[in-house]
């Protein structure tokens, strides 16, 4: 019992932070990337200031080649910019995606997107967090969407837009 505990746990810390998902040929792997950080303060009090991206790593595992098209995304921040409690602001964009072989990949990095915030000691609870993304693939005549969570729509119903930079 011990053991398998150990394995259980060797594995969530080996594990690279991310979403992979396989939809209709298409493996996403999705991971949070810093562009940018401009981070400062002390250790009592830090202010966090960094832009972040949506780093997209695509491989084609099905059978057949896919054409080139357009991702279209979508990411929501719970900021605490505005309130006490929390709030989300959406920020979205498109990239153009070239045709994948079958079993090659390509790699994209989706939008600037501010991480603000402050930590008290060691304390999160001030900094803003990606909650939640959505990917809309348009490959030819296939449309292919993937959400990083099954209540997205509801984040983003609750989202205000982001404000122009």
């Amino acid at each position: 019992m011990k053991a398998l505990v150990l394995i259980i746990l060797m594995s969530a810390v080996v594990s690279p932070p991310g979403w992979a998902i396989d939809k209709d040929g298409l493996r996403v792997d999705v991971q949070e990337s810093v562009i940018d950080r401009r981070d400062g303060g002390h250790s009592d009090m830090r202010q966090i200031n960094r832009d972040v991206a949506l780093k997209l790593m695509m491989s084609n595992i099905g059978f057949d080649d896919l054409e080139a098209g357009t991702v279209k995304y979508t990411a929501i921040v719970e900021s605490w910019s505005l309130s006490e409690s929390g709030n989300y602001i959406r920020y979205s964009g498109q990239a153009e995606i070239p045709a994948l072989l079958r079993q090659k990949g390509h790699e994209v990095k989706l939008g600037e997107i501010p991480i603000t915030g402050h930590m008290h000691g060691t304390s999160r609870r001030h900094v803003d967090d990606l909650a939640a993304w959505k990917l809309e693939f348009t490959l030819g005549a296939k449309n292919i969407v993937i959400t990083s969570k099954s209540s997205f729509d509801q984040m983003d119903k609750k989202a205000s837009p982001a404000p122009k930079r």
